[in-house]
């Protein structure tokens, strides 16, 4: 009886190893103000000033009044700052790719690196409620609402496009900004000026994009031929290139 009662627990403790953990996806640092983080199980409120938090997938961050908070994605150089009542969803973070929701607020994306010319897939996605957001590998800001997502790019280039029609995908390079309203296509990329530029960075709301004079919505039509040109001649190139 006592042997057999050994070989249980040993069968039994070589069997806990096996059952997965919820992994680590990011640390969040708390800057100044207070969060609240809501997981499958477990929510907390930080409020001391350099407190740290790992967060897990479908954590939901919520960011309080006067409240800086930076969000490292576990094993990249990938960092997210959100600002005051922001409110966050970490997604599916694998090792090609990382995608997390921006559901309401603003946020800095500071995402290093690039993938291969190759490679189709993007590194860095957002979704907001009207917006799709990728890269392989910038800096720049996104601003978003219910009925609103705008994007300013910092460095490099940035993709845009509705969450209704993900194929009307514009292309956002430097120092110009889109935006999305709900059930429209993304507007043209207009210039902004560096004065404007450093007024949406330091600002603590998505209301910072009002001093941006946006373009008109583009065509579907005329996205879609441009998109489908494109696509050719990536192609042509990757056929020269074997």
């Amino acid at each position: 009886m006592k042997f057999r009662f050994l070989l249980l627990l040993a069968l039994f403790l070589a069997v806990i190893p096996a059952i997965p953990l919820q992994a680590q996806q990011g640390l969040l640092l708390l800057e100044k103000g207070s969060v609240k983080v809501i997981g499958p199980e477990r929510t907390r409120l930080l409020r001391k000033p350099g407190a740290k938090m790992a967060l897990h997938a479908k954590d939901r961050v919520q960011t309080g009044k006067d409240t800086t908070v930076k969000i490292k994605i576990k094993g990249k150089p990938e960092i997210i700052e959100l600002s005051s009542r922001s409110f966050f969803r970490m997604g599916k973070i694998t090792r090609q790719t990382s995608s997390i929701s921006l559901l309401t607020g603003k946020a800095r994306f500071k995402i290093q690196g690039k993938l291969k010319k190759k490679s189709k897939r993007k590194r860095f996605q957002i979704r907001t409620v009207t917006a799709l957001v990728g890269v392989r590998g910038t800096d720049f800001v996104v601003g978003a609402s219910n009925t609103q997502t705008s994007l300013l790019t910092i460095s490099g280039t940035v993709s845009l496009a509705p969450v209704n029609m993900p194929d009307i995908e514009i292309e956002v390079p430097a120092n110009q900004a889109s935006t999305v309203q709900k059930n429209s296509t993304p507007t043209a990329p207009v210039e902004v000026a560096p004065k404007m530029r450093a007024q949406i960075l330091k600002a603590d709301s998505p209301k910072a994009f009002r001093i941006v004079k946006f373009g008109e919505a583009v065509k579907p039509e005329e996205v879609r031929k441009e998109n489908e040109k494109k696509k050719k001649e990536e192609e042509e190139e990757q056929k020269k290139q074997l």
